[in-house]
């Protein structure tokens, strides 16, 4: 039984002093031996990258492409069809009224949709990146329970997900959620008000609606574009 219990009591110094000689090498060289777990699942890949090996990426998986505020924006992969991706960003980029006065107005005459296209678009990419930015047909529905117009259909280098979309491409309030509130294109309630997520991404389970606002706050943005990878 003593021998059993020194045994035991040398077993559990060997663990200790291993550990504590991981920590130690750790903070002399400055290394991490430490893998988390989310990292080490996560798939992100280059547009080149892509590019080269187009079978390689899915649904779920995340691009790099794009500056913003001198940071890589890190886009995720939420539709493909043949050599084409819809990518929104992964996080909010920026916050931004829908549009600047609190009129009525549509996805089509509103400030934001200007600023992504013009502004967001001529500094965040290169002009090869450019290049494999689709300028995209836009539809516009009116909004599914209130019946406010959205307007013309449009055609826009970027763009923002609607009511629908939001609602496709994220089968969950957790999958929506990323800690923000962001805008959808989708008008509200009313023609001076948009659609937009909550900050846990949840949607009224009474009639399905989201949360409105009139369009002169300031909401977080989270851009979406088509990619045609064959340029």
């Amino acid at each position: 039984m003593k021998v059993k219990k020194i045994l035991v009591f040398l077993l559990l110094c060997f663990v200790v002093l291993t550990c504590f000689s991981c920590r130690f090498v750790d903070a002399i060289l400055g290394t991490d031996f430490s893998v988390e777990e989310d990292d080490a699942n996560d798939k992100t890949y280059s547009v080149e990258e892509i590019q080269e090996e187009t079978n390689d990426f899915s649904v779920g998986d995340v691009l790099s492409f794009g500056k913003y505020d001198n940071e890589s924006i890190e886009w995720l992969v939420l539709d493909k069809k043949e050599n084409k991706a819809l990518v929104i960003s992964r996080d909010v980029l920026f916050s931004k009224p829908y549009n600047f006065d609190d009129t009525s107005v549509t996805w089509e005459t509103c400030t934001l949709r200007s600023y992504l296209n013009y502004g967001f678009y001529n500094t965040a990419f290169s002009e090869e990146e450019k290049k494999l930015i689709t300028n995209s047909k836009i539809e516009n529905p009116d909004n599914p329970d209130y019946g406010t117009e959205g307007g013309n259909d449009t055609e826009d280098y970027i763009f923002l997900l609607s009511i629908e979309e939001a609602n496709m491409y994220f089968k969950t309030d957790e999958d929506r959620s990323c800690g923000e509130e962001w805008w959808l294109r989708s008008p509200g309630c009313s023609q001076d008000s948009a659609a937009y997520v909550l900050y846990d991404g949840g949607i009224f389970s009474g009639n399905g609606d989201y949360y409105y606002v009139n369009v002169d706050r300031d909401y977080g943005v989270r851009p979406a574009l088509w990619l045609d990878l064959n340029q």
